[in-house]
Formats: C-alpha cells, structure tokens, sequence
C-alpha cells in the first residue's frame, strides 16, 4: 500500500527535477557558455531516456507508470532545451530514439495486461 506513496514521491522529484536544473540555468546565468548548457541539458535527457527504458520493462507495481512517464516527460523537456541551446544534432536524434523506444514498449506492456 506504501508503495504508491512511495513510486508518487519519486515520480515528482524526477518532474521537478527539470524545473530544479532550471531554475539553477537562471541563477547561474554568467557561469557557463549555452554550449555547456546545451551539452548539459542533452547528457540528462540520455539519463532520463535510459531510465525510461530501463522501467519500461518493469510492470511490477506500476513501476513503468510511476516512474517511466514522468522520466518520459523529462526526457523531452530537456531534450527541447538542450536544442535550443544549439546542442549537436546526434544527442537529440539519441535521446528521441530512447524515448521512442520507450513509449512503444511501454505501450506494449499496457496492451498485454
């Protein structure tokens, strides 16, 4: 019964972890270049995409609900910033395709149950 509290508490910090790197971008506005901004936005939607796949596959306690839609969320998020930031074209291309990769076994996964 826990479980859910638990998976819903982690499923928030995942979504407000995008507003976190955001807010620290604004606060750390001089600090560093948009290249590294980019590069840093592109490496978490890799992380976030490799999460999201790795869950997807875990049906166990809706753990693919719980914690892969919002790293799905995430993952686009930051996928978007990091192409505004002119991040190289090949890390959007990878982290689009984990996401794609994602959904569609996540959506097999609901289609079996």
């Amino acid at each position: 019964m826990y479980y859910v509290l638990i998976l819903g508490s982690i499923s928030l910090i995942i979504v407000l972890s995008y507003f976190g790197f955001r807010a620290l971008e604004s606060l750390w506005e001089n600090r560093f270049s948009s290249a590294q901004m980019a590069f840093f936005y592109g490496y978490a939607a890799l992380v976030y995409g490799f999460a999201a796949v790795l869950v997807s596959w875990i049906t166990l306690y809706n753990i693919n609900l719980f914690i892969g839609m919002p790293a799905l969320i995430v993952l686009f998020a930051c996928r978007k910033r990091a192409q505004r930031l002119n991040a190289p074209k090949y890390i959007n291309q990878i982290a689009l395709g984990l996401g794609l990769i994602a959904m569609g076994v996540g959506l097999v996964n609901a289609l079996r149950f």
